[in-house]
């Protein structure tokens, strides 16, 4: 397997640096409080499989960047489709995003 070798870094800068996550205590590697508070029954499942992708490959303060087309390719979604959950996401207070870097926030308030 040959190896790449780049002559840049890529540094991870939030979209916003006051809205950087906490983890909370009881967390896995996706935060239960999406079920138990009722998040997830006002997300479409292209919303959800978003939200859990970026869960899965984002650092510990929720930063991640990954191209439309790849994670289209990853999540097997159109690119409008990618367009209108992450728009939906970052409507309801889930995630930032600024080209190329998406910045999970802390959960909303609860569903009453």
């Amino acid at each position: 397997m040959q190896q790449y070798k780049t002559d840049y870094t890529i540094t991870k800068q939030p979209v916003d640096p006051q809205l950087v996550r906490t983890m909370p205590t009881q967390f896995g590697a996706v935060d239960r409080r999406l079920v138990y508070q009722k998040h997830i029954r006002r997300m479409s499942a292209e919303q959800i499989a978003l939200y859990v992708f970026l869960q899965c490959v984002s650092d510990a303060q929720g930063l991640s960047f990954y191209s439309d087309e790849r994670v289209c390719e990853e999540l097997n979604l159109s690119h409008s489709a990618l367009q209108e959950a992450r728009e939906a996401l970052v409507q309801d207070a889930f995630l930032l995003y600024r080209r190329p870097i998406y910045q999970l926030l802390n959960l909303p308030a609860p569903m009453e």
